[in-house]
């Protein structure tokens, strides 16, 4: 507080009182106050200051006058008796020094007491999101007049301040809060981190399905308000499970871990895949494009073909047993019926196919067939993977490419129409003694001696009609051929007698159909 101090002095003159004897000159007249001069005519002090005006009279001996002293707004500013002025509070006011009708005045300007300065309690701070801080500011000097203080972010959508100074995250990023006080300000940086994810949990954590079905996974993420809960999926071995965004698809049997990942926290569950539970085929199951079979149609499956035989069909066929040792269910025929030569230019090629056979492969048997009547022959053994295979051989080797076998080089039309599963030998021209199972059955003797026995077929039939497919009754060719004498015959079965028939190889109006080996 600053105080003004002047020393109010008054020129008076001073009356001198003569004591005259009896004989003495008469009293002098006093001399009257004309004006009245301040030092100060205009004043500004800041609110709590003080300043003495000094009041001079006019002339400066004047006498016998009394001076006093008066605010027009004391409330603003103050006098005493003395003209000491002090300022009250913020405004203008006017202190008059008077004696009768004589005054002087000196117009006074009292200011506020002004902010210097502003500090926070912290420059910079790092908060999460939701997270409170509590800034304080300290404004100088203690006494100023307005100490007041707003508060400003520079973005709220990271974080906000409240009139008291209270922050809060808002989300993830920086912001500068400001305290402002008069023309004074102050900041402090604020950096918002978000809330972290802390743990995942599953529904559950560990599941057995089987082959084909499905099954959702549910991930709960912590804590609810973590600013990024984004799951992502994986599996160990797409091969046994897969997953898309929580649902677990049983591809093959086995063992797989599904995992939940957000950021780096995981949650595993323990998929089991089992094949699924299904009766034993029987003759006349429906089989299907996906590798399974059923006693009744199954409309939402593609069927592909009837289960005509059950048991081991690589019992005789050691190259089926090798490549495909999963196939021990049974044989499939196909629904379809193809018609065409055996092999159209065998009267060009002149020459068995199983000649070329011996000449160039190993690990095949004989393509010849015999009539069943010898041990050596072939004619009662399921061969109908290997024949096929080594015709295939036969129609791949540039020597032989004028006189393909028609009826085996076709099967790769047929495979790209009707696919065979995987697990599967693979669509391939039935044998002989396969022709045989197909329209008699099993048969436990030479099958060049059976007649007349189409028990198979009949049964087969009927389940054909039922589902409306072409029924088994023409002739069908075989992969077997006859024997070293005969080079442009190859056995045929005739479906509505079961006997075996020899054909010229190059005889267009043939019917024939593929089996499969499951």
């Amino acid at each position: 507080m600053k105080v003004f101090q002047i020393q109010g002095i008054f020129l008076l003159a001073a009356s001198v009182l003569s004591v005259c004897s009896c004989n003495e000159e008469p009293q002098k007249t006093a001399v009257a106050l004309e004006k009245i001069n301040l030092d100060k005519t205009e004043l500004a002090l800041e609110v709590g200051e003080n300043y003495v005006l000094v009041a001079e009279a006019v002339p400066s001996d004047a006498e016998g006058y009394v001076l006093s002293w008066s605010s027009s707004a004391p409330e603003i500013a103050s006098v005493d008796s003395s003209g000491l002025v002090t300022a009250i509070s913020q405004g203008k006011a006017t202190i008059e020094a008077s004696s009768g009708n004589i005054s002087a005045a000196c117009e006074v300007t009292v200011k506020a007491i002004g902010v210097e300065s502003i500090e926070l309690n912290m420059d910079k701070a790092t908060i999460q999101r939701e997270e409170t801080l509590q800034l304080t500011a300290t404004v100088l000097p203690e006494n100023a007049d307005d100490k007041s203080v707003e508060w400003s972010s520079s973005d709220e959508s990271i974080a906000s301040v409240d009139s008291e100074g209270l922050v809060t995250g808002i989300g993830a990023g920086e912001a500068s809060i400001t305290a402002t006080a008069g023309e004074m300000t102050a900041e402090c940086s604020i950096t918002v981190l978000g809330i972290p994810v802390e743990s995942i949990e599953l529904d559950v954590y560990e599941i057995e399905i089987q082959t084909g079905e499905t099954r959702m996974l549910t991930a709960t993420v912590l804590p609810e308000n973590a600013d990024d809960k984004t799951v992502s999926w994986s599996s160990s071995d797409e091969s046994v499970a897969t997953v898309n965004d929580g649902t677990v698809t049983a591809i093959a049997a086995g063992t797989a871990s599904v995992t939940a990942s957000c950021g780096d926290i995981q949650a595993s569950c323990s998929v089991t895949v089992t094949a699924p539970s299904v009766s034993e085929p029987e003759i006349g199951s429906f089989y299907y494009s996906d590798g399974t079979w059923s006693s009744e149609p199954d409309n939402t499956k593609t069927m592909i073909g009837i289960v005509f035989w059950t048991g081991n069909p690589s019992q005789d066929d050691t190259i089926l047993a090798t490549e495909h040792p999963e196939c021990t269910h049974g044989l499939v025929v196909s629904l379809e019926e193809l018609e065409g030569p055996w092999q159209s230019n065998t009267m060009s090629y002149g020459a068995l196919v199983d000649t070329w056979i011996s000449a160039n492969l190993s690990g095949y048997e004989s393509i010849l067939g015999g009539y069943g009547y010898d041990s050596q022959d072939n004619l009662n053994k399921m061969l109908g993977y290997n024949n096929t295979k080594a015709i295939e051989a036969f129609n791949n080797d540039p020597a032989n490419s004028e006189w393909t076998v028609d009826v085996v080089e076709n099967i790769q039309d047929f495979n790209e129409s009707s696919p065979a599963p995987e697990g599967t030998s693979g669509w391939y021209l039935m044998s002989a003694k396969e022709a045989s199972l197909l329209v008699t059955g099993s048969y436990d003797g030479n099958i060049y001696e059976i007649w007349q026995d189409i028990t198979n077929a009949n049964n087969l039939n009927g389940i054909l009609s039922q589902i409306g497919a072409e029924t088994l009754s023409n002739s069908l060719w075989t992969s077997t051929e006859i024997d070293a004498y005969s080079t442009s015959m190859i056995y045929s079965i005739n479906c509505t007698d079961a006997l075996l028939w020899t054909i010229n190889k190059d005889y267009s109006n043939y019917n024939y159909r593929y089996i499969l080996a499951f």
